[in-house]
């Protein structure tokens, strides 16, 4: 049973400090509800409707899991303004999973305009768009199938946690992802048969050398649409974590362990078209890490992109170094409170921001762990380029970042609506 529940006060990005939280706690307070859908009009902003999802309000209950655009292949005058539309650029920008709709409507070429015009207006990292007809693709790309949907083996850590989907544009139902230097791959009814695969240590308390699965997550091939699972890490004994991929985006989110918990500390589940299932496999195995000199636990030596990391974070006046990490190559950091003429954000807001960062710096292949309030990055293996890479994105990210915070309504949206 599919029920709906209309906003009566104009569209999303107008009313989401007032019926918007409301109206998704009541919908999320019913039983037996797991995924919401949300359909904006053609015009709407995706962020703030973003954001509302980590309002304290709605923390716990609900997770945004991928945000849909669907653009239009065969309007020549859609594609001529994408990059002209503030409207457009926000909602191509936003995108977790790009659908080019009416691809049988379409000349090849238009298809290949469409998507070279939608790379260009996402300005770098990976596009992830599939050619579609009617948005018809398997529902699995862009929903977190129930409980795994039986195809991925997966169990929820908590029954009460919620999914949602935030889809903008018209009526998206399916997405796919891809990586540009792939080409298109088609969904639909032509498209490619949906597998899946689970992978768990042999041995049940393996814990996993964080450098590597970032790396390993950061050359992930176009196949894989989706990753999901329980990690733990011998860089940080003791901590486990869940982690989500849909798109370009990435949250890792520190849990409390399960008194008693008796399931493996790593379970990784990855879903996509065509996988090489041995290959994949053996690159996580590669992760696996049971010795006890991991080089995650390495020392810093002089000149070691750790300093310039721990340097670069200590010299931008908007962040603060937290407390040291367990492993010499590890950084955690987050947004300050306080900001000047703007006055001080209370705590909420802060984490909300740190979260918000963390997501948007991940669509740049640049991995972190969230552990409440805390950034935690692992230096390990970096560059001196990729601590520059660092410093570009969270100088652009931040900005938009804050810029959104301190605006009064957005605090408001925050809290909730309280």
């Amino acid at each position: 049973r599919v029920d709906t529940v209309r906003l009566q006060n104009g569209c999303l990005c107008c009313t989401v400090q007032d019926d918007f939280i409301s109206g998704v706690e009541a919908v999320v307070g019913r039983d037996g509800v797991r995924d919401l859908i949300i359909e904006t009009s053609g015009v709407s902003d995706p962020g703030p409707i973003c954001q509302a999802f980590r309002s304290p309000r709605l923390r716990g209950r609900c997770r945004l899991d991928a945000v849909v655009t669907l653009v239009d292949c065969s309007d020549e005058d859609v594609l001529s303004r994408l990059g002209d539309s503030a409207a457009m650029r926000n909602q191509v920008r936003a995108a977790d999973v790009i659908l080019l709709n009416k691809v049988d409507l379409a000349m090849e070429e238009q298809v290949e305009v469409a998507r070279r015009r939608v790379e260009e207006v996402r300005g770098g990292g990976k596009t992830l768009a599939v050619a579609c007809v009617r948005a018809q693709v398997d529902l699995c790309l862009i929903l977190d199938p129930a409980e795994g949907g039986g195809r991925a083996g997966w169990t929820p850590p908590a029954p009460e946690r919620e999914e949602a989907m935030a889809m903008w544009g018209g009526m998206a139902i399916s997405g796919r992802v891809q990586q540009p230097a792939l080409g298109l791959v088609s969904g639909g009814r032509s498209g490619h048969a949906m597998s899946s695969l689970t992978f768990t240590p042999r041995h049940a308390r393996s814990s996993l050398a964080l450098s590597k699965f970032h790396r390993f997550l950061e050359g992930l091939p176009g196949s894989v649409l989706r990753g999901k699972g329980f990690v733990q890490f011998s860089c940080l004994p003791g901590r486990r974590y869940e982690f989500h991929l849909v798109g370009q985006r990435y949250e890792a989110n520190e849990i409390v362990a399960e008194r008693g918990q008796s399931r493996a500390a790593v379970v990784v589940v990855l879903i996509g078209t065509s996988l090489d299932s041995a290959g994949l496999e053996r690159q996580l195995l590669d992760c696996v890490d049971d010795d006890d000199d991991d080089a995650d636990r390495s020392g810093s030596s002089a000149g070691d992109p750790t300093r310039e990391f721990r340097a670069m974070i200590e010299q931008d006046k908007r962040f603060c170094l937290q407390e040291e990490l367990p492993w010499p190559t590890g950084v955690a950091f987050g947004l300050r409170g306080s900001y000047g003429s703007f006055g001080v954000l209370d705590p909420d807001l802060v984490e909300a921001a740190n979260r918000e960062l963390a997501a948007r710096l991940s669509k740049y292949s640049l991995f972190s762990l969230l552990s409440g309030p805390k950034i935690q990055v692992d230096c390990s293996g970096m560059k001196a380029e990729d601590v520059h890479r660092w410093r570009d994105a969270l100088g652009k990210e931040t900005f938009v970042v804050l810029s959104n915070l301190i605006d009064p309504a957005a605090q408001q949206m925050y809290r909730g609506g309280t």
